[in-house]
């Protein structure tokens, strides 16, 4: 299996000050890098600012409880989570075994990534419900739903 990497350019003006910022404060571990560039590993960092903001976005309709798109948001982010939390460790897994050869890399779908989906599916839910009152009431408190 041919392995395409995933990359995102950034425009930086100084190495050492990148190098400060995503590695020391952002805590990115550093990959491959050169005089005139540098890169850093943020599969698993992206995948945690995901449920993060999912997180956010459901205390803020917790907070704001006649807003649905908070709950949409949690719903989709809480969804999407375990998808990108399989391609990281997909792409860790391929990259941890590159050097042996036949290795096999298989996905694991587990109970914590299942209670996610079913979590986000009943936030969209909720929101979708929230949305169907807000129109037989005909008050406009509420966004449509996505």
């Amino acid at each position: 299996m041919q392995l395409t990497p995933f990359h995102i350019a950034v425009q930086i003006r100084d190495i050492d000050e990148a190098r400060d910022f995503y590695g020391v404060k952002m805590g990115l571990s550093e990959g491959r890098s050169m005089g005139t560039w540098i890169d850093f590993k943020a599969m698993l960092w992206i995948s945690n600012g995901i449920i993060a903001l999912s997180f956010f976005s459901l205390s803020q309709y917790i907070s704001h409880p006649t807003r649905a798109l908070y709950a949409q948001l949690a719903g989709v982010g809480l969804i999407l989570y375990p998808f990108f939390r399989t391609l990281v460790e997909v792409w860790n897994g391929i990259n941890l075994t590159s050097h042996v050869a036949g290795v096999e890399v298989s996905i694991d779908i587990s109970s914590e990534k299942l209670f996610f989906i079913v979590f986000g599916m009943a936030l969209l839910g909720v929101a979708s419900a929230w949305a169907e009152l807000n129109k037989s009431s005909n008050q406009t408190a509420l966004p449509p739903v996505l």
